[in-house]
């Protein structure tokens, strides 16, 4: 608008003007928001100082200028163009500008032409020294600069209110957020304890559970052996054997996932691996459920344990089991990868990839964002305990790998597995077809075992199989048994855990007196890291508890055969 179309204000009287201040006061004291505030504070300004226009700036980002609002604002540049407030207002005094003054600024001169106006006042907004903006006064009237400061002072009464309510908002929000975090560590503290409490749990059973079930499977396999499979009592053996393998993999998940359990890496070929728990996978699953196996003819080694790999196995497949309970097919499928960019978590080089897929029920993303966290399951109370994709996670991470999982509801789901691969070492020289180890022929087997029924079922199985075997329970009557044969035993079967001496020190003295002597250690759950050190430097065999009649006639016949004495 022009200049001679702007309606100038009639200044006020004293009366009135001390009212105004008054209610602008009651507004401050009453908490009335910044913004209204602010503009009560400008509209009564020109309105009491005769003003054409009014208006409260602040400062900007990068101290430019920003209006916070106007009365009748003047025409002219853009604020954020006001460069002489920016620059030329640091006196922090009131700032009085004619265009009569003869001393004008030409810079002063092209801002009030600029904005169409013959005069200006500007007074600075302080809080304690503290610069927080100006209110313009586009040719008061009254000229009353001590009712213009004072209108100055409210407004930045006003704006420092504010400014100090979003400093406590933003203090606020921090402590909200350090409260948060408090909150989530705690909640990670107690996830940690309780953690801790299942891992002292699991070490406390594990060793005599380990060994319940150790007796439990070489009674039914020696059975099972006895028997026809035409035999009525078959069956029923067999699912005892199917639940001792699904006891085993619970006291594993339980070691797992309270990193008690030692991984022990090594060259493994995946493909021979899961071709030779195919049987076992199949065991795991009902009858309506089908398993498929791709496994391609050339698969890189990985560094892996085969405790791990076998744990990965066997969650996967079955919780892809329980996402089919009216049958369907699982896919298991192998592949040599590079250049992976599936997920944030992929990383570079070559890997080999587990895939498991099923034809399930699938996961909606709610699910799908939880599947990982411990103790969350989606089946019925008793049906589960949420520890298995847990534990799968623990292991890959362990192992330097990742999970990409794919699920829809209705979908069914697919689970693929990157393992880091070793293509420059040579493959694993396992197979697949491991025929049973031959019969002994007498060779001597020391059998120290502090429970009584583990040792008699161990000492039955080793006599089954061909071998005379002397039994002790402990260390001390192990040396006595040890110096009554006069030394000659070929091999050491012992716990690790016995009453008196480990038994890997157990071992190193009866090595003492017979070099040649052969070592299998045997346990259920080692607690103390620097055993498991121990026995990896001094470089003994461990086999884990629980173990079947194959796998322990194997370690014994392996071991013998390195000693040299399976022709004796």
């Amino acid at each position: 608008m022009d200049t001679e179309d702007v309606q100038q204000e009639t200044p006020a009287g004293r009366d009135e003007a001390l009212a105004a201040l008054l209610r602008i006061g009651q507004e401050i004291a009453a908490g009335r928001g910044a913004q209204e505030l602010l503009t009560f504070i400008c509209r009564e300004a020109a309105r009491l100082l005769g003003a054409r226009s009014a208006r409260l700036y602040t400062w900007g980002e990068g101290r430019r200028v920003a209006v916070l609002t106007a009365a009748h604002p003047p025409r002219g540049p853009h604020h954020g163009e006001s460069w002489l407030l920016a620059g030329l207002l640091q006196a922090q005094e009131p700032q009085r500008k004619s265009l009569d003054q003869p001393d004008l600024s030409p810079e002063w001169r092209a801002y009030l032409q600029a904005h169409g106006g013959q005069s200006v006042l500007i007074l600075p907004l302080l809080a304690q020294e503290d610069l927080l903006g100006y209110l313009e006064l586009w040719e008061d009237a009254a000229g009353d600069e001590l009712l213009a400061r004072v209108l100055a002072g409210l407004a930045a009464v006003a704006l420092e209110r504010a400014r100090l309510a979003w400093r406590g908002q933003q203090q606020l929000r921090t402590l909200r957020r350090a409260y948060e975090d408090v909150q989530q560590t705690e909640e990670q503290l107690i996830r940690a304890q309780k953690m801790e409490v299942l891992g002292l749990l699991s070490a406390g059973v594990a060793h005599d559970f380990n060994n319940l079930l150790t007796i439990i499977s070489l009674y039914t396999e020696q059975a099972l052996q006895d028997l026809l499979p035409s035999s009525p009592l078959y069956p029923d053996l067999e699912e005892v054997r199917q639940a001792t393998t699904r006891a085993t993999v619970l006291i594993r998940q339980l070691l797992v996932f309270s990193r008690r359990q030692q991984i022990k890496r090594q060259p493994l070929n995946l493909g021979l691996r899961v071709a030779t728990l195919s049987k076992v996978l199949r065991r795991l699953t009902r009858e309506d459920v089908r398993i498929q196996i791709d496994l391609p003819g050339e698969i890189w080694p990985v560094y892996a344990d085969p405790g791990g790999i076998e744990q990965i196995l066997i969650n996967l497949v079955m919780n892809a089991r329980d996402a089919m309970p009216h049958g369907g097919s699982i896919r298991l499928a192998l592949a040599n990868v590079e250049g992976i960019e599936t997920t944030e978590a992929a990383q570079a080089g070559p890997h080999v990839r587990l895939s498991v897929e099923d034809t399930g029920t699938g996961m909606d993303p709610e699910t799908l964002e939880r599947i990982f966290d411990p103790f969350f399951t989606t089946k019925a109370p008793g049906r589960g305990t949420g520890l298995g994709l847990a534990v799968v996670q623990n292991i890959v991470q362990r192992h330097d790998g990742w999970i990409d999982v794919q699920s829809r509801p209705g979908q069914g789901s697919r689970f693929d597995v990157y393992l880091p691969a070793l293509p420059g070492v040579e493959r694993s020289a396992e197979s697949l077809d491991r025929a049973s180890p031959p019969a002994g022929h007498g060779q001597k087997i020391l059998l120290v075992e502090d429970n009584t029924p583990l040792r008699r079922a161990l000492a039955h199985s080793l006599r089954e199989a061909g071998y005379t075997v002397f039994t002790a329970e402990s260390s001390e009557e192990a040396q006595a048994l040890f110096v009554q044969e006069r030394g000659e035993i070929d091999l050491l079967l012992s716990d690790v855990i016995l009453p008196g001496e480990r038994g890997y020190q157990l071992a190193q003295t009866l090595q003492a007196g017979r070099p040649q002597i052969g070592v299998l250690l045997i346990s259920g759950y080692v607690e103390d890291r620097a055993e498991w050190d121990e026995i990896e430097e001094r470089g003994y065999p461990l086999l884990e508890k629980p173990f079947g009649i194959g796998q322990l006639l194997q370690q014994v016949y392996e071991i013998l055969k390195d000693v040299g004495t399976l022709e004796r």
